[in-house]
């Protein structure tokens, strides 16, 4: 019998600081979406430009942020970065407070958005990468399958107690909550032990260069890697602006305009924690499922049925949208369709994502993982930008129904990919 992975010292120390910093996330995430929409008097062109400019800083300082992760202690990065965000929010907060117009209030949420995007890139490639050195190979999936299992019923707590707070209490108060989180993080990080394999040697620019180099030739001569970061390239693209503009946006607007399901209750924030919890309770319930499975040789055949099932739930969410809320039929069914579509969304991304990130960690070198994670995740976010950019556009000026049209249409290519590419066949 497979011996408890919480029985790993450092696993559970990670798990911890994770489990902290994950619900500042949430709540940092959930404010400040809605923060932009009423300082801007609703307009979804500020707010895609936000997400844009800081998916753009992501996704640039993190080719350099694989490159720490694999030259000094990930852990030391984890919980110095985890220290940082949290000065950041809670010198954010204050500055707010101090503002004496939306505009400069709007500026300095733009400030700490790019400021605590390029912490976050240097945090992930860290924090991906750090299992293989202190979790047993064997353990690699339970201990990826836990993680998103406890992470994502965290994530429920996160989004029920960030829409209770924000209809009961003021943004600023969240974002100090936020940063004592983020304190708290770094210092179960710092008692995380392992035997560092990084190099600690001084770093230069061009060693950084040379570093980002080698790892994208390493996934360019490993074909299969690259034809996968293109699709998941793709469904980002399209997905990312469901998660990131069309929530807040439909609650602001249609949920708020509207006489909706359990409105005595339920305020229309709070619509968005019953979304994502729906979300968070599928990717859980396929979470505990696949933990108790061995590492799958090849995970292919996998991302055809769930990618494929993504691409048909969307069809669902566009269809009903037209049906139930163009044409006036019932808005609350369609808020009982949305919810059941993020629970399907949610359970086929947790059967997608597990399997491949551990299969990842088993076949990709220990000291090539930080920036082969690294370029791999640019690879498949670096459209998310112009994705979230171009979202707002299309919502401010054609409206909801045109994006999900878009969005759906768009998640038939990596499906098509999936099926005639015979590189993937070999992932």
């Amino acid at each position: 019998m497979q011996e408890s992975i919480f029985r790993n010292r450092n696993f559970t120390l990670s798990l911890l600081g994770a489990l902290v910093s994950n619900i500042g996330s949430v709540f940092y995430s959930f404010v400040v979406g809605f923060w932009l929409l009423e300082l801007t008097d609703k307009n979804a062109f500020v707010q895609g430009s936000y997400l844009g400019m800081c998916g753009v800083v992501y996704v640039v300082v993190m080719l350099f942020g694989g490159v720490l992760a694999d030259h000094f202690n990930k852990a030391k990065i984890m919980y110095v970065c985890d220290y940082l965000k949290g000065l950041l929010i809670a010198l954010t907060t204050v500055a707010v407070l101090l503002s004496e117009s939306s505009t400069a209030s709007i500026v300095v949420l733009f400030v700490c958005g790019a400021l605590s995007n390029a912490i976050a890139a240097v945090f992930s490639p860290a924090s991906a990468s750090i299992y293989p050195l202190i979790v047993p190979e064997e353990q690699l999936q339970q201990a990826n399958a836990c993680q998103s299992a406890l992470l994502t019923f965290q994530g429920i707590i996160g989004t029920v107690l960030a829409g209770i707070l924000y209809s009961v209490a003021p943004p600023y108060v969240i974002f100090f909550i936020v940063a004592g989180c983020y304190i708290a993080s770094g210092v179960s990080e710092m008692f995380i032990r392992y035997e560092d394999v990084g190099s600690g040697q001084r770093l230069t620019i061009r060693d950084s260069l040379t570093d980002i180099k080698e790892g994208a030739s390493y996934i360019a001569k490993t074909r299969y890697l690259l034809v996968f970061m293109m699709i998941i390239l793709i469904i980002n693209f399209f997905f990312s602006p469901i998660s990131e503009n069309f929530l807040p946006y439909f609650i602001k607007t249609d949920v708020a305009s509207n006489d909706h399901l359990l409105s005595d209750v339920v305020s229309p924030e709070m619509w968005q924690s019953v979304f994502l919890t729906a979300f968070s309770i599928g990717s859980i319930i396929f979470a505990v499922v696949i933990s108790s499975k061995s590492v799958a040789d090849k995970v292919t055949s996998g991302l055809k049925l769930t990618i494929s099932g993504i691409a048909a739930l969307f069809t669902v969410e566009t269809a009903a949208y037209y049906v139930l809320v163009v044409r006036n039929v019932s808005f609350n069914a369609f808020l009982i369709v949305t919810m059941l579509v993020f629970f399907g969304v949610g359970s086929m991304l947790s059967l997608t994502n597990i399997p491949v990130t551990t299969k990842l960690q088993t076949i990709v070198e220990r000291n090539k993982l930080g920036k082969v994670n690294a370029i791999l995740e640019v690879g498949a976010q670096g459209l998310i930008p112009l994705a979230v950019f171009l979202a707002g556009i299309v919502l401010e000026y054609a409206g909801i129904f045109p994006l999900l049209i878009l969005c759906t249409a768009g998640m038939v290519i990596p499906v098509v990919l999936l099926f005639v590419c015979k590189s993937v066949r070999d992932f």
